[in-house]
Order: C-alpha cells, then sequence, then structure tokens
C-alpha cells in the first residue's frame, strides 16, 4: 500500500446524523454552524436507516440518516477535537 505524499492542511467537515424526529435537524443545524463557525452547503436527502436495530432502544424505530457539510475547509492540525464540540 502507498503512503500519503502530502496532506491537507485544510478539510471540510461532513458529518453523518441519525434522527428519530426528522423536526430536530433545524436544531442540530444550528448547533453545527455555531460550533465550527461555519455554515452548511449541503443537506443530503433523508435516508431510510433500518440496517440495524442497534439504535432502536435508544431512538425509537424509523431513523432517519442525513448528511451535511459546511462551506469552509478547517484547519486539519485538531481535527480531533471536532468530535468534542
Amino acid at each position: 500500500m502507498g503512503s500519503p505524499r502530502h496532506l491537507p492542511e485544510k478539510v471540510k467537515i461532513i458529518t453523518g446524523v441519525l434522527l428519530g424526529d426528522i423536526g430536530l435537524l433545524s436544531k442540530i443545524k444550528n448547533r453545527i454552524e455555531k460550533a465550527f463557525k461555519n455554515k452548511i452547503d449541503f443537506e443530503s436527502p433523508f435516508i431510510d436507516f433500518n440496517h440495524t436495530d442497534y439504535y432502536a432502544e435508544e431512538m425509537g424505530g424509523s431513523l432517519k440518516r442525513v448528511f451535511l457539510s459546511c462551506d469552509r475547509p478547517v484547519d486539519l492540525k485538531n481535527i480531533h477535537m471536532t468530535k468534542l464540540k
């Protein structure tokens, strides 16, 4: 397997969200925009998440998945910290 020759300095934030209540998406988008000081520039259509019942007890059935991305790339240096926001 090859090794990367160049690591990017900045990367685009892409988030996969699972929802039991699609009405919460607006709040989630606002939290992402505030946490990263970045605007959502893409929102996928809702996708039925029916591949497993792993989350059913905590989140209920009929889950939906949506992917979101932010418009401005962010510094890769501390990208691991995004999980804590």
